[in-house]
């Protein structure tokens, strides 16, 4: 779910979701008068760096936006994961705080995930979702803020006593380290992600992660086994430009080669 501009200039973006990846737009809230946000990136090959220029004025989706589009998309049935990113805190939190209502008011909270993403520390109020989600991501960058220096470390001691008591928590630490904690059992599980040897494009990195352990965990229930398929299908990412590599689901292949 998302708000985009008008459908004249954003076409090209739902075409590809459809044509090339069987998404569907009907959770897209078109904002007519807007343009769609356009990203433009600058690769040195000389230094690695990166340089971003955006273009995005557009209004984030607002809380009556969000039950609008939801009742109009799930008329039905209902969803088993739904992901919300750590922007727009204070819509976000009446998002969550709703839909978490209307599942245990209808009887299928148990059957709902809900994941959030907190990946950006210098946005006001963002440490207001981490109770909130069932599957919590973190940034390296998040991490770094409170003083951490790894993934395991940041996991092993922050945030156990506010968070679900069977919330899941990862935080992902570039090419060095990916980690998973279970607030259940207390376990923790840490790997290095799988070694690349040119990194073309790491735009997306994460929220190829992120997709990925939903994927696994929409289909398994091994934290270690996920943790290790979301590495895998991150680092598949940075060795290409764009996403292709995720409309070819290597879900069971890689499984198989643990």
């Amino acid at each position: 779910m998302s708000a985009i501009g008008s459908r004249e200039t954003s076409i090209s973006i739902t075409d590809q979701l459809s044509n090339q990846y069987n998404i569907s737009s009907k959770a897209l809230l078109y904002r007519d008068k807007h343009t769609t946000p356009t990203s433009y990136i600058i690769h040195s090959h000389v230094s690695d760096s990166r340089t971003i220029i955006s273009d995005n004025n557009m209004k984030d989706i607002a809380f009556d936006e969000f039950v609008d589009m939801y009742n109009c998309v799930y008329k039905e049935n209902h969803p088993e994961w739904i992901h919300f990113e750590g922007r727009n805190i204070s819509e976000t939190v009446l998002q969550i705080k709703w839909l978490h209502k209307k599942a245990v008011e209808e009887g299928w909270r148990d059957a709902l995930t809900i994941s959030v993403e907190v990946e950006k520390p210098n946005r006001d109020h963002i440490e207001d979702l981490i109770p909130m989600g069932d599957v919590i991501f973190f940034s390296k960058l998040f991490a770094q803020k409170y003083g951490y220096d790894s993934a395991s470390s940041f996991l092993s001691n922050k945030f156990h006593t506010i968070i679900k008591p069977k919330a899941i928590m990862f935080c992902t630490w570039g090419s060095k380290e990916a980690a998973v904690y279970d607030n259940h059992t207390q376990d923790i599980y840490s790997l290095c992600p799988p070694r690349v040897d040119q990194v073309v494009d790491s735009v997306g990195a994460g929220d190829t992660f992120i997709a990925g352990i939903i994927r696994a965990l929409s289909c398994l229930s091994d934290l270690r086994q996920a943790l290790a398929y979301g590495c895998r299908l991150a680092s598949a990412k940075v060795t290409q430009h764009g996403f292709d590599i995720v409309s070819n689901d290597p879900l069971l292949s890689s499984i198989n080669a643990d």
